[in-house]
């Protein structure tokens, strides 16, 4: 994980691990199950549901308008955590 630029997972901890070290990650959840991470997506951190969702999510990765929400989704989140 150290060399990863992104890191994709469903409800997995190589997400939580991702973000403690600073790596973009994003939910990915094709088979439709239960999402057991949807309270960290609502916060707006990336979620995909297909294929093509994956391929526009790595397209869009340089632009500054996914940058900016990335942020409000870690502002968010920490926002959340400091109130508890």
């Amino acid at each position: 994980m150290n060399n990863a630029d992104l890191v994709f997972g469903e409800h997995s901890i190589s997400m939580i691990d991702a973000a403690f070290k600073s790596i973009l990650f994003a939910s990915v959840n094709i088979t439709n199950r239960r999402n057991f991470f949807v309270g960290i997506n609502d916060l707006g951190f990336p979620t995909c549901s297909s294929h093509d969702e994956v391929a526009e999510l790595i397209n869009n990765i340089s632009k500054e308008s996914f940058r900016n929400k990335y942020l409000e989704a870690v502002r968010n989140y920490n926002d959340m955590t400091d109130k508890e």
